[in-house]
């Protein structure tokens, strides 16, 4: 029965927050089983970040082109909020999220990067005082071809418990990655998250 979970969750995009000794889901049009754990798998769930988003969703593009939507400022201004990476994207290179006012939205640094295939970030709120005093969190991408289009999933973790940073870009991150998906599919992003908002 658990294969037949993971195949329906496989096929749709999934939102999940999770932490150990709780397994729930965020839903906005989509489906997610998460079991409680076998006594014997609970050792390993506590090696787990105390706080994860996990958001999957399927692109009808190509791996090339979805990895230079991530990270190329011509693309990232159309959907992210008119905001642009600084980064050199080598292993070890800091990494900056740019507003348009300015200031510095996000940084960290460059885990590790596969081209076309998975990008790991440290990732630190620098706008907010209150999320960035949680300190540094982690954003994982993942690509995978799969027929006409790319498995793309998004994971954010921190490992401190009912972190108010994950429950913030877990209701941040699906409407950004529609918008993404938009603009891939049909040259046009969401409108909501064209512009940064004002007053933030």
């Amino acid at each position: 029965m658990d294969s037949v979970f993971k195949a329906l969750a496989d096929c749709c995009s999934t939102v999940c927050t999770r932490r150990p000794g709780k397994h729930w889901g965020n839903f906005a049009n989509t489906w997610i089983f998460v079991p409680w754990p076998a006594s014997s798998e609970r050792g390993k769930v506590e090696l787990m970040a105390d706080s994860r988003f996990v958001y999957v969703t399927y692109i009808r593009t190509t791996p090339e082109k979805l990895w230079r939507a991530l990270l190329d400022p011509e693309f990232t201004r159309q959907y992210w909020f008119e905001t642009w990476h600084e980064s050199e994207w080598n292993p070890g290179a800091a990494w900056r999220l740019m507003i348009p006012d300015g200031r510095v939205g996000h940084s960290g640094e460059v885990l590790e990067v596969e081209s076309q295939r998975r990008l790991v970030l440290s990732w630190r709120a620098e706008f907010n005082p209150e999320l960035r005093a949680e300190g540094d969190s982690r954003v994982t991408f993942e690509l995978e071809p799969q027929g006409e289009s790319v498995k793309l999933t998004v994971v954010h973790e921190i490992d401190q418990p009912d972190s108010k940073l994950v429950k913030t870009l877990s209701n941040g991150w699906p409407h950004l990655l529609a918008s993404l998906k938009s603009l891939l599919e049909t040259g046009e992003s969401l409108v909501e998250t064209r512009r940064w908002p004002k007053g933030l």
